[in-house]
Order: structure tokens, then C-alpha cells, then sequence
């Protein structure tokens, strides 16, 4: 509840995808066997990103977002 406290207080957004259903509240998205890989990934990337913004030498800076990454995706 902090957390979630700390969002509201910031007027973010957060999506819970895990509980996007239709009209008969069945799942409409459903997670593959990577998506705590590619989740961590792009967090790190974030990380990266506002480091970089803030001028904090990173090498999370470096990274790319996992819909870049072949690896992930099996290609």
C-alpha cells in the first residue's frame, strides 16, 4: 500500500495487465515465458536512462529495452 500510496501521490499511471479481461472478465493478455526477463530488463534500462539524466555515470546506461533483444524473443 505504500507503494501504491507513492503512485498517487506522484499522479502516475500503473497498468496491471495481468488483469485486463473483457466483458466476461476472461484475461485478454497473457505472459510468456520471458516476461520477468523483459520486465527486469527495461527496469534496469530505466534506471539507465535517469541516471544518465541526472549525469550519474551507469552502465545501465548502455542497455537496450527487450523488445530489442533477439535473445528474448528467440529470433
Amino acid at each position: 500500500m505504500p507503494m501504491l500510496r507513492g503512485l498517487m501521490e506522484l499522479k502516475t499511471t500503473l497498468v496491471d495487465y495481468e488483469r485486463t479481461g473483457d466483458e466476461n472478465s476472461r484475461r485478454l493478455i497473457f505472459f510468456g515465458r520471458h516476461a520477468g526477463s523483459a520486465g527486469m530488463i527495461n527496469k534496469l534500462w530505466s534506471l539507465g536512462k535517469r541516471l544518465e539524466v541526472e549525469g550519474v555515470p551507469s552502465a545501465f546506461s548502455r542497455l537496450k529495452q527487450a523488445r530489442t533483444c533477439a535473445e528474448l524473443c528467440g529470433a
